[in-house]
């Protein structure tokens, strides 16, 4: 009996082409729709810091302008009239005290005018870096209104960009303003910690605080520092109880570059901490 004889047949296989799904209509406008939110994030973005770079030059030329022009200005009225107040044997007493005392007060405007120049482009930040910049703030503010502040630092030894080092600068400027003008605080603290990847301050006050749904928590000022911050990339957590004060922490990335925490080209030392103290003076509360 013969064995039946199987035969192989070769099969082909080809790969159909895979039918093109097409999107029902109302995921393609909810794809579109976020594509033009992104688009726009994206807009918003480059805009703001257009806006503040746009903003710090005009700080820098009104600071100038008031350190060159009007400041000098000052500086030789001052010196005017202090030469006639000198003139004791040729005026009346009566007008000389008067000259005296005109004389203290235009030194108060030369004063008042020095201050507002640094306020609005800070010299010590490029020279020396942010953290001698961060305690002459806490410093001045501290010498000109009747709250105690403290600046803490961590020194590290990594690098702090430019445009970083500004943003924590103004963000401690706008929070110390806040602390004084609307807190009511007697003490407040400037912590300023720098790690490998992160840098981190913090502005702590004792005052009165504010709950978060009320106005006095969405003023300009922070509205101002939340651009700030979210521009340079980092994190703002603003916390704020009514008769427990208030906190602002920032927390932003460090990039290689220009400034160093302390300043100079030397190397921190790691986990180092140095704490400042600053009191008020006895010049009162300047509102």
């Amino acid at each position: 009996m013969k064995q039946p004889v199987s035969t192989l047949v070769p099969l082909t296989c080809s790969i159909l082409p895979t039918p093109q799904v097409r999107l029902p209509g109302a995921e393609r406008a909810r794809r579109k729709s976020e594509a033009v939110v992104r688009s726009n994030d994206r807009e918003a973005a480059i805009l703001a810091r257009r806006l503040i770079a746009a903003q710090e030059s005009e700080r820098h030329r009104i600071a100038r302008d008031l350190h060159d022009n009007l400041g000098q200005k000052l500086s030789l009225l001052c010196m005017e009239i202090e030469g006639l107040g000198a003139q004791t044997g040729m005026v009346p007493l009566a007008l000389a005290e008067g000259l005296a005392s005109l004389s203290e007060r235009a030194r108060d405007i030369v004063r008042d005018v020095h201050c507002l120049s640094h306020d609005l482009h800070p010299p010590k930040l490029e020279l020396l870096g942010l953290s001698p910049a961060v305690a002459e703030l806490c410093r001045s503010v501290s010498s000109r209104y009747s709250v105690r502040i403290e600046f803490r630092q961590g020194v590290g030894s990594s690098c702090v960009s430019g445009d970083a080092a500004l943003c924590l600068f103004r963000v401690t400027q706008e929070a110390l303003q806040n602390v004084v003008k609307h807190s009511a605080a007697k003490t407040a603290t400037v912590y300023l910690i720098q790690a490998q990847r992160h840098i981190r301050l913090q502005v702590a006050d004792d005052g009165k605080g504010f709950a978060d749904g009320s106005n006095s928590g969405v003023g300009l000022g922070l509205l101002s520092m939340r651009e700030r911050v979210h521009t340079a990339g980092g994190r703002i957590v603003i916390r704020s109880v009514p008769g427990q004060g208030t906190r602002v922490a920032v927390t932003l990335p460090t990039t290689p570059a220009v400034f160093r925490m302390n300043g100079g080209k030397g190397r921190g030392t790691a986990h180092a901490q140095r704490v400042t103290t600053v009191a008020a003076v006895s010049r009162g509360a300047r509102r």
